[in-house]
C-alpha cells in the first residue's frame, strides 16, 4: 500500500482509498473501471486504511463517472490492483443519460459509447449516469452511510 505524490497512470482494477474527512480519520474505497468510470465499494473504514484483501470482499454500491483529479495527482492512496475477470467486467453496466436541456433525447451510456435508447432497447429502468468531482464523490459516500459496512 503506497501513496503516490506525482501524476501517474491509473490502471483498470486499481483500488484507491478516498479520504472522507480533512483529517484522514475515515476512508471510502473505489475501484477503477475504464476511464472515466469508478465503482464505489460498499465499505468504509476509520483511522486506518484497509488492506486490498479486506476491500475485495465488498460489493459495488454504485458506478459513477469520476474526474479522478486526486487519483491522477497521486493524492489518494492506492491499495493495489484487483484485475477484473474479463474485459466485459472492466466496464460498468449500462446507465441512462438524463438531459435537462433535451429530455426528449434518450441515450444509454454503455462501454464508453452513447447509444440511443431506441437502439439499445432499454432506458427507463436503468440507473442514471452521473459524473462526480472528487468532492462530490466524497459527499456521495458520506451522505449514504447505511449503504456501507464500517470497519473501525
Amino acid at each position: 500500500m503506497t501513496t503516490r505524490k506525482s501524476k501517474h497512470k491509473v490502471q483498470i482494477g486499481d483500488v484507491y482509498a478516498v479520504p472522507l474527512d480533512s483529517s484522514n480519520q475515515r476512508y471510502g474505497y473505489v475501484r477503477m473501471y475504464h476511464d472515466p468510470d469508478v465503482a464505489i465499494l460498499a465499505v468504509t473504514s476509520g483511522q486506518q486504511l484497509l488492506e486490498l484483501a479486506e476491500v475485495e470482499k465488498y460489493p459495488i454500491v454504485r458506478d459513477v463517472g469520476s474526474l479522478r483529479t486526486n487519483i491522477e495527482k497521486g493524492q489518494w492512496p492506492i491499495l493495489g490492483n484487483l484485475p477484473f475477470g474479463s474485459e466485459e467486467e472492466a466496464w460498468p453496466g449500462p446507465r441512462k443519460q438524463v438531459s435537462k436541456i433535451r429530455p426528449d433525447i434518450k441515450k444509454v451510456v454503455f462501454k464508453g459509447h452513447f447509444i440511443s435508447a431506441e437502439k439499445f432497447g432499454e432506458y427507463e429502468n436503468l440507473p442514471v449516469f452521473t459524473t462526480l468531482t472528487d468532492e462530490e464523490l466524497v459527499e456521495e459516500i458520506n451522505s449514504n452511510p447505511n449503504l456501507f459496512h464500517y470497519i473501525g
